[in-house]
């Protein structure tokens, strides 16, 4: 058998894999990679032609297009190095599915404490300005990371709240905060407790007067094992004490209070939301 026809013709695949062997793979004669390409639809064959081809130093993207198929990791990154100089290859995404199975998922959110958002000075006409550069790139990164992967999970919504939080966006923190269900970070203990901090710390701004949530939340985890997270909880309730502090005084120190109330749900508050964006990793 001569060319690749005569194998397809009467041989099986073994037989097509140990002619592309020995095979003039450039000699159109004799081979043509688009003869097969309707067979690289098994995910056996095509690992086995690629590694051939690898040993012989031979690279088409139209073999490799099927690791898109397969979910073939490796297969992927070569891919995406090889199909032209202007592709950074597999360093350029944040996240990319590949396949049933194979995932880039590489963004990792990274701690800036302290981080607070000044208030003193008039910032422009565009208030949510970021003013420090490595929260402002990780954020962009964060943004891309979500564009890419399309349908936003629990964690990045998680993330998002903070971000936004972070960025004094309390609103947006809020809306994105009421389509967020309970169910759905009770699988994950770190979730929960970061999920629980974010409840307690925006319980600050929806709850008035009352702060329901954040006087549960900071009960529940007064004797938390884990001394970080004990101690945040604590701030809150010590926040709130303060507030209660205020509130038992008579109607004529009414500015004292709405002093505390401002405290509350300023930088106070933001320096636990600080701590609490260098617990999510």
């Amino acid at each position: 058998m001569e060319t690749i026809n005569d194998v397809l013709s009467q041989g099986n695949l073994q037989d097509i894999t140990e002619f592309i062997k020995k095979a003039n793979l450039y000699d159109p004669k004799t081979f043509e990679f688009g003869d097969i390409l309707w067979l690289l639809k098994e995910k056996q064959f095509f690992i086995d032609v690629v590694r051939i081809l690898r040993e012989r130093k031979i690279f088409k993207s139209q073999v490799w297009k099927f690791a898109l198929v397969h979910g073939c990791k490796q297969e992927f990154y070569e891919l995406l190095e090889g199909w032209s100089d202007n592709i950074s290859g597999v360093n350029s995404f944040l996240y990319l599915r590949v396949g049933a199975q194979g995932l880039i998922d590489k963004f990792r959110p990274t701690d800036y404490s302290p981080l607070i958002n000044p208030r003193v000075h008039n910032i422009g006409e565009h208030n949510h300005n970021i003013l420090n550069v490595d929260f402002k790139n990780m954020y962009c990164d964060f943004l891309r990371y979500c564009l890419e992967k399309g349908d936003l999970g629990p964690s990045e919504n998680l993330y998002l709240a903070c971000y936004l939080i972070l960025q004094d966006r309390i609103k947006e923190a809020l809306l994105l905060y009421s389509k967020m269900k309970d169910e759905d970070y009770r699988n994950s203990a770190l979730m929960v407790i970061q999920y629980d901090y974010l409840k307690a710390y925006l319980s600050l701004y929806n709850e008035y007067p009352t702060f329901e949530t954040a006087r549960t939340l900071s009960q529940k985890y007064q004797n938390y094992h884990v001394k970080n997270w004990r101690r945040l909880f604590g701030d809150i309730g010590n926040q709130l004490k303060e507030f209660d502090s205020a509130d038992s005084l008579e109607s004529d120190t009414a500015p004292e209070k709405d002093k505390v109330v401002k405290k509350i749900q300023s930088k106070e508050t933001e320096k636990l939301m600080n701590k609490f964006k260098a617990k999510i990793e």
